[in-house]
């Protein structure tokens, strides 16, 4: 798949909404490392100097993607203003509709992961060219990806013009107009004139009359590889218009001929790949693994080295102590004796503030942690980006791990619970301020996971199991993870 590592923002409408997920976007694409600008316009929403603009002749050899933030709309612009250049466009949508632009602005952080992931499908639309001839001369052009309308403009009266099919005469009609539509245009404003549905793929056109003053004419869908002409009649009193996507007119007089064909370019969007349960074509095997490490690779790492240390712990104890938080000898009959705690740190072993996290002392516990980490943990990865999830996960394990040891002092302790807490904290206040699809847990799952924390807390787990309950790491972790959960919240995306 594509990588796409240098992406442009586009974005028209000026509304406070549209200026927010803008806001958001800039700040996930350069929290996940990619290098984002912006045309003008869309940089003026933004209100910084501190993204780089571009101009659309430079768009092509300089941008691997361009992200249209709005509606349908503005992906029609967007279309049309970028058809001469090989650059996909992916949407955002920030409109009533979503056909073209079907990322939803509150799963922007996962549909748009996908994409960046290699999880997406490519597709092509064409556009339709259009161009008005009068006495030999063009004095109109414009472009199309839903559909160009011949039409009255203000005027209720009716108009006459004839339609040629490479060069073949079909017939002279008088109406309210016509509609040239592409497969992408056939679910718009040629459905309401009661045309058919055509399936995005399919090499054709279709032409809808609008109200024909005669029971013969009917639509008609023929070749996309079609030339077609349209004269407009000469006993027009008025001066039809003829609108590319409803966002452009041109103006005709009598005696004018519109000449439409195909784009020989298509254009080509992107669209995240959304799993379904019954998907046959979900990848397996390697496959499997490596998507997820393309989208979720902090979280699996961590995983991994969980699993490690649980190896280690159970076939390599003599080499247990070059992890711990504190440095220890064992003493036959004794036990371990620690290292004071200033002396381990003085001579440089910082790495003990994360390592002992890893530590598992039995298969329940390196499979409890596991599971809840993978609960948890890529949903933070996949809304955070792997860079600022990377700089969380440090700061749950060193910030948890010095915790279990003000709580208890030089006891040995390891084990991924204070992470998997701060997690918890974390998505719990994250989503209270900014509610967002991929934070939703159940409340109940976080109740249990907090009742757990109690019970621990009252000693009661400690009855049961040798050894005890790491509560200073999943105390501490809760408390760091509600705290940056809160701060990511409220956050305003950085420029």
């Amino acid at each position: 798949m594509e990588q796409f590592q240098n992406i442009a923002v586009v974005a028209r409408l000026e509304h406070p909404e549209v200026i927010d997920s803008l806001k958001r976007l800039v700040a996930f694409l350069r929290a996940d490392g990619r290098k984002v600008m912006a045309e003008s316009k869309t940089a003026a929403l933004l209100g910084t100097s501190g993204i780089e603009t571009i101009s659309r002749r430079s768009i092509e050899g300089t941008v691997d993607l361009v992200i249209v933030v709005g509606g349908d709309g503005s992906m029609l612009g967007a279309a049309r203003a970028l058809a001469d250049l090989n650059v996909p466009l992916l949407g955002l949508n920030r409109g009533r509709l979503g056909f073209l632009a079907d990322i939803h602005p509150d799963a922007m952080e996962e549909g748009i992961g996908r994409v960046l992931a290699g999880e997406y499908k490519s597709t092509e639309r064409y556009l339709l060219e259009m161009s008005v001839m009068r006495e030999g001369e063009t004095i109109g052009k414009g472009l199309a990806l839903n559909d160009l309308v011949l039409h009255p403009g203000r005027s209720v009266r009716m108009m006459e013009f004839e339609l040629y099919i490479d060069q073949q005469f079909v017939y002279s009609q008088r109406s309210d107009g016509l509609i040239i539509s592409t497969p992408t245009g056939s679910t718009a404003y040629a459905l309401s004139a009661g045309g058919p549905i055509m399936h995005p793929k399919l090499d054709a056109i279709v032409i809808v009359p609008m109200n024909p003053h005669t029971l013969a004419s009917r639509p008609i869908v023929i070749s996309g590889d079609s030339q077609l002409e349209v004269l407009v009649g000469t006993r027009n009193e008025l001066h039809p218009l003829i609108s590319c996507d409803g966002q452009v007119d041109v103006s005709t007089e009598p005696g004018d001929v519109i000449k439409i064909h195909r784009k020989p370019s298509p254009l080509r969007l992107i669209h995240p790949v959304v799993e379904k349960a019954l998907n046959t074509e979900k990848p397996k095997g390697l496959d499997s693994l490596h998507l997820y490490f393309s989208r979720v690779p902090v979280t699996l790492m961590t995983l991994l080295l969980g699993v490690l240390g649980f190896f280690l712990v159970s076939y390599r104890p003599d080499m247990v102590h070059l992890l711990t938080f504190v440095d220890f000898t064992l003493v036959n009959g004794s036990g371990p004796q620690f290292v004071p705690v200033e002396k381990t740190f003085a001579a440089g072993e910082y790495w003990r503030f994360v390592t002992p996290a890893f530590l598992h002392f039995g298969i329940f516990h390196v499979v409890f942690n596991s599971l809840w980490l993978w609960e948890f943990g890529r949903r933070v990865e996949l809304i955070s980006g792997r860079s600022a999830y990377l700089v969380l996960m440090l700061a749950l394990a060193s910030g948890s791990n010095a915790g279990q040891y003000l709580w208890d002092g030089p006891v040995l302790f390891g084990g991924l619970s204070g992470v998997v807490y701060g997690l918890v904290g974390y998505v719990w206040i994250r989503n209270r301020i900014a509610p967002t699809p991929l934070l939703n847990v159940q409340p109940g799952i976080i109740y249990m996971l907090i009742g757990w924390l109690f019970i621990c807390l009252f000693g009661i787990v400690d009855l049961f199991m040798n050894g005890g309950v790491a509560n200073g790491a999943h105390v501490s972790g809760l408390l760091i993870g509600m705290l940056a959960g809160a701060l990511a919240g409220r956050q305003k995306p950085s420029q």
